[in-house]
């Protein structure tokens, strides 16, 4: 989970907001947790639109 932190962390230093999504389970063989870090390429005015203010 530390390489999940430090890429998040990158991400979100670019484009101020970032997004983790896991897949696990059925989903995945072998057995695994599956992480994806990523930006959904929504500008900020839309982002707080959305989910508004929250300190951060």
């Amino acid at each position: 989970m530390t390489v999940v932190r430090e890429v998040t962390e990158m991400v979100r230093a670019e484009h101020r907001a970032a997004s983790i999504a896991t897949n696990e389970g059925l989903y995945r063989e072998p057995k695994h947790l599956h992480c994806h870090v990523r930006h959904r390429d929504v500008n900020e005015m839309k982002i707080l639109a959305a989910y508004g203010h929250h300190g951060g």
